[in-house]
């Protein structure tokens, strides 16, 4: 964020990202941050609210702080249900908290597209229905520059993406 109002990056793909009066936002995907762990791991014999009484007792795989974007440590959503992390590990890289995950009994939350994309290697929690972790993945860029042809080119993927859900059935 700090490289987009300072006028270094014209535009960028960010997770999350705060509001600032400098920069323009268009989002592109929204979704659930869930909880993996590695198959075979203790915590698959559980559901709901149990599965998370269980996580403050394993070690925690969190995403580092970003400037500009939600913190994952202090994610409200622990608060709500009770959750500390004992955080072992922190990462900038979803693949090297897959690997870190995969290595251990530790457990690690991840935007649901991510633990799709991995689900042959790890196991989404069962988590209870009040469970409410949302992220969105938006595209960011300076006042004055979205009228740049790439920029809006992936602002009429958006679009489309959007008129293609509405039309579905």
């Amino acid at each position: 964020m700090r490289e987009l109002v300072t006028g270094e990056l014209d535009a960028g793909l960010c997770f999350s990202p705060f509001q600032h009066p400098e920069l323009v936002q268009t989002r592109l995907h929204a979704g659930q941050l869930v909880v993996v762990v590695r198959q075979g791991h203790p915590l698959l014999e559980f559901s709901g609210k149990e599965s998370l009484k269980k996580l403050s007792s394993y070690p925690a795989a969190i995403h580092k702080g970003q400037p500009g974007v939600e913190l994952c440590e202090a994610h409200p959503v622990f608060e709500k249900h009770g959750v500390i992390p004992s955080i072992r590990f922190m990462f900038d890289s979803d693949e090297c908290a897959i690997e870190y995950v995969l290595a251990s009994d530790s457990w690690t939350m991840v935007p649901d597209v991510v633990a799709k994309a991995f689900s042959k290697q790890v196991r989404p929690l069962k988590l209870p229905s009040d469970w409410d972790a949302p992220y969105f993945v938006a595209l960011v860029c300076r006042n004055g520059r979205q009228k740049h042809p790439v920029i809006q080119a992936l602002q009429g993927v958006s679009e489309l993406k959007a008129f293609n859900r509405q039309r579905a059935p």
